[in-house]
């Protein structure tokens, strides 16, 4: 819900706290790990997006969030980090990146370690 963020931002803006939003990783209309073990087996076409089918799909929520006009929001985005330019579903070694259609494995978590770094640091920068 949007206007919850809102109300927080707003809420958090008076206290001079800063609030991060990590915008949703791409999601699948299939398994995840069931694609690739019927790639593997079967041969099986996997399902693809692109980022821009990726940004497509979150074009809403994105443009909802930006109206969200406090100094101490933030938006972060995190389709340049699983798509490149194609949405992957694993890394080089055949890891997946779900457990299912929507949600990390601790592979795909690694690839948020850099971004939630960065949210920290720009944080306890604003904190001050």
């Amino acid at each position: 819900d949007v206007s919850a963020v809102q109300q927080l931002a707003t809420l958090a803006n008076k206290k001079g706290i800063a609030v991060s939003f990590i915008m949703p990783v791409p999601t699948w209309r299939e398994h995840v790990p069931k694609a690739l073990w019927k790639n593997l087996t079967q041969h099986k076409q996997l399902p693809s997006m692109t980022a821009q089918e990726q940004l497509k799909n979150t074009r809403p929520l994105d443009e909802e969030l930006s109206r969200i006009r406090h100094k101490n929001f933030k938006i972060y985005r995190v389709t340049d980090i699983f798509c490149r330019p194609d949405c992957q579903l694993s890394d080089s070694s055949g890891k997946p990146f779900y457990f299912d259609d929507s949600h990390l494995t601790l592979t795909g978590s690694e690839l948020l370690k850099e971004l939630f770094s960065i949210v920290l640091k720009n944080g306890k920068q604003e904190i001050k």
